[in-house]
């Protein structure tokens, strides 16, 4: 979902840790390397990307 490799790994976009849920909105399909990133020094900037990404996809799948 972010570089556009092969996804071999799913996210939580906001941690289990932090009450996130395993539910489609907050998943996220990563390849190894973006699933580093996303906990690495750049998550907060990733997970708002990924946020919006889900929210926007939402919206387009409940308008049709």
């Amino acid at each position: 979902m972010i570089c556009g490799s092969m996804a071999t790994q799913c996210h939580h976009i906001i941690f289990r840790s932090q009450g996130g849920l395993s539910d489609l909105r907050n998943l996220a399909c990563l390849c190894t390397d973006c699933h580093y990133q996303a906990h690495g020094v750049f998550a907060k900037e990733i997970r708002r990307n990924l946020l919006k990404e889900v929210e926007e996809r939402t919206k387009r799948y409940e308008e049709n």
